[in-house]
């Protein structure tokens, strides 16, 4: 397919994934896609049951589902509402729900309740349903006070 081309799948839990690309292949047999960039990269949102939201982008984009793998190649991108990361390329895996962020120095930048950080390691995984991060190996940044305090629940 070529052009603005749009894909939705649903999932069981009531989440769901849509992508926009400018190309795309689909063996149906072996149940892969493979999603190309053009003017613009491969574009991602995913709904989860909970209703939060989970953005990202890639210049190339396979994915196997037999294998439960998407491999993402090429200034690839994940975003939630406080945090963004940043690598050349990635590797979600549907048994962990996990994405694995390597190579050119993966790099993960966010806010929270009264802190702001910016942190490096050679790997970095995100867990898609918690929202947990861990880094691996040579890992370096910093955490920053923003001086907002909490108001203490009563």
């Amino acid at each position: 397919m070529k052009g603005s081309v749009y894909m939705l799948r649903r999932f069981d839990a009531s989440s769901q994934v849509e992508v926009n690309c400018d190309r795309a292949i689909y063996l149906e047999t072996q149940e892969e896609a493979t999603l190309d960039r053009g003017a613009l990269p491969v574009r991602m949102k995913y709904t989860g049951a909970d209703g939060r939201v989970l953005n990202g982008r890639a210049d190339r984009t396979l994915a196997e589902n037999r294998k439960g793998l998407m491999t993402f190649d090429g200034n690839f991108a994940l975003s939630t509402e406080s945090l963004d990361m940043y690598s050349q390329k990635g590797r979600y895996d549907n048994a962990e729900a996990t994405f694995l962020m390597y190579d050119s120095t993966p790099v993960a930048v966010g806010s929270g309740s009264g802190y702001d950080f910016a942190i490096s390691a050679e790997r970095i995984k995100f867990f898609k349903d918690s929202r947990d991060i861990k880094f691996y190996n040579r890992v370096a940044g910093w955490v920053k006070d923003t001086g907002v305090q909490l108001k203490p629940s009563r």
